[in-house]
Parts: structure tokens; C-alpha cells; sequence
């Protein structure tokens, strides 16, 4: 996640709060116009390295998001509920071992 500023922090977030989307095609569309508003105001020409930029950009807080929120929910989740994946993890673990014994 990028570092900014607090004193820009505050002056974003007041533009921020101005937003409410209600769905998750208000999210999408209100990404989508903060993204071309940057290429807009930026003069941002249409070659790949700076179109990858934004892209890059949005990735990366995709990234930070699923890293530091939707990670930690499904950790919760195997906690409460088991993990899905169980028998899978046994038997790679089971092939490791294999694997290990023919190494040594």
C-alpha cells in the first residue's frame, strides 16, 4: 500500500467520504472514475507503460485489500468451520514425506 502524506490523507479522504456507493457496481463504477479522472488530469497518453501504471495501481490495493482483509476472514472461517482443503494438505503432506524418505 502506497504512503502518502497525513495532511493529503486528510484532504483525500475528505473527497472520499463524498462518495457512497450502495453496490458493488457503484464500488466498480466509482474505481472506474477515479481511474479516469487520474489518466484525464494527468494527461496520460494511451501507451502501455502508462495505461500498466493504473493498472498497477489498482492491482496493488485489489492486493492489499485480499492480503489484509479477505485473508484474515478466511482465516477466521477455518477456524470456526474447518478447513475445505483438509485432504488435500493431508495428502501433499503424505507425498512429501514419501518424497523425503527416497531422498535421504
Amino acid at each position: 500500500m502506497p504512503h502518502i502524506k497525513e495532511s493529503l490523507k486528510s484532504e483525500l479522504n475528505v473527497l472520499i467520504r463524498l462518495t457512497d456507493p450502495k453496490t458493488k457496481a457503484e464500488l466498480n463504477y466509482v474505481i472506474t472514475q477515479l481511474a479516469s479522472n487520474y489518466i484525464i488530469h494527468n494527461d496520460i497518453t494511451e501507451n502501455y507503460n502508462s495505461l500498466s501504471d493504473v493498472h498497477t495501481a489498482m492491482q496493488g490495493a485489489a492486493d492489499e485489500f485480499k492480503r489484509l482483509i479477505l485473508d484474515k476472514y478466511e482465516d477466521k472461517k477455518i477456524i470456526q468451520n474447518g478447513n475445505a482443503f483438509e485432504k488435500l494438505l493431508d495428502y501433499f503432506e503424505q507425498v512429501d514425506q514419501e518424497i523425503g524418505r527416497r531422498v535421504k
